[in-house]
């Protein structure tokens, strides 16, 4: 289970995600759905520790997140960003394991 609670982030004076809380349960399938600019990648980027929250906590199981190691975060979420510049033929497995990559090295 993830935990957003009362999540907030600012690039200089432009607040991009304001008081966010939500929770997203195991075994179920969530999207982000918004317009450019929403907060959507700047929410997932915290939720995998890419970006550090100005306010509120993420949890993953009832765990903040930054009390994870690299290690034990990298077993549990994969994370592959939407712009990347890898030209290469993959499958979706392949494609979706360099998420891991923290982890499987």
């Amino acid at each position: 289970m993830v935990e957003i609670c009362g999540v907030s982030k600012y690039y200089g004076s432009q607040c991009v995600l304001d008081n966010v809380s939500l929770t997203i349960l195991p075994n179920t399938i969530t999207s982000f759905i918004g317009p450019n600019g929403a907060g959507k990648s700047t929410l997932l980027s915290i939720m995998s520790r890419l970006v550090k929250a100005d306010t509120g906590t993420v949890k993953l199981d009832g765990k903040d997140v930054n009390a994870y190691s690299t290690n034990e975060i990298a077993k549990r979420i994969a994370t592959l960003r939407q712009t990347n510049h890898i030209n290469l033929r993959l499958t979706v497995e392949e494609l979706g394991s360099f998420g891991r990559f923290p982890y499987s090295q």
